[in-house]
């Protein structure tokens, strides 16, 4: 963002002398913008490395030694059963699916529905297996599904799918809409950061909620049935090859949330990419953000 806003302002100030009455006005205020993204930057870059020096301090750990408390596990997700995701239609243990409207007024997206689901969901190493309920994780996974719509309601470039999810949570096809969906799918190989405790939670309903075996063959009956046209069959799904029973012994502790005072994320790159991401990342904010600022005011004070 800082490097964007650099160009943008030595652009705006090479062709100012040939359009000084009507880019002065512009110029000020790219000045006067920039200097508030460059210090915002440079506090986003302080951000970025304390979360490298929390990956970097906290053990790596095996889910058969991992103790009690924060950690940092890897491993492939697995479980008994899955849920069928509303928009990209895959397998999967859990998805969070958000829609946008377009705010006319402000020129921006506003979230305006939300969906989170979740089946059983356990990380396995090969060591063990970890039950993990990610409710309120920051996700760093790309979207399965990512789209933006322009059309009128019965517009063919709108699947079938979008419009039914838009249905049931009572929105209407509108003008312009933008929709993400992620998931955390079978085998997917993750990387998680959390707080290993006692699993005392009692089971709710509800969105972001888990969802029991019964209650997860109806959701995925229901969007089975929103894929096929009347009069078509639907193919017969084979049995889960995980059974309930074979994840009974693995419901002592969950990796989940902390009270705040830990990160709590699951991400599809390993701890090795991360911590690279973080290092150029938390340099670029660090010593962009300064540079952004200095060249902001002083072109200002120059004026």
């Amino acid at each position: 963002m800082q490097t964007a806003w650099i160009v943008a302002v030595g652009w705006i100030a090479k062709v100012a002398p040939a359009h000084s009455p009507q880019i002065f006005p512009l110029l000020y205020f790219a000045a006067i913008a920039g200097s508030g993204v460059g210090v915002y930057g440079f506090f986003r870059g302080f951000g970025l490395l304390r979360r490298k020096r929390i990956i970097v301090d906290t053990p790596t750990s095996t889910i058969r030694a991992a103790p009690l408390g924060h950690i940092e596990v890897s491993g492939k997700a697995v479980g008994p059963y899955t849920l069928l995701s509303p928009l990209a239609q895959q397998e999967c243990y859990y998805y969070r699916a958000v829609a946008w409207t377009r705010d006319r007024q402000k020129e921006s997206w506003k979230k305006a529905t939300e969906e989170i689901l979740r089946a059983p969901l356990f990380l396995d190493d090969g060591t063990g297996r970890l039950l993990v309920d990610p409710t309120g994780a920051e996700l760093d996974l790309r979207p399965a599904f990512q789209e933006t719509y322009n059309n009128n309601p019965f517009s063919d470039a709108v699947p079938d799918s979008v419009q039914n999810f838009l249905s049931r949570r009572g929105r209407s096809m509108g003008s312009h809409w933008k929709l993400e969906e992620f998931c955390i799918l079978p085998g997917e190989q993750l990387f998680m950061q959390g707080v290993l405790r006692e699993n005392t939670a009692e089971e709710q309903q509800g969105d972001g909620q888990l969802l029991g075996r019964e209650a997860a063959a109806v959701q995925r009956q229901v969007e089975l049935e929103r894929m096929f046209l009347p009069g078509e069959r639907m193919v017969e799904r084979e049995p889960d090859a995980n059974t309930s029973d074979e994840f009974a012994g693995d419901l002592r502790v969950v990796l989940a949330r902390g009270d705040g005072q830990w990160p709590f994320f699951i991400s599809e790159h390993s701890q090795q990419q991360l911590l690279q991401t973080l290092t150029w990342k938390s340099s670029l904010y660090l010593w962009g953000g300064p540079a952004l600022t200095l060249t902001c005011l002083w072109y200002l004070l120059s004026r």
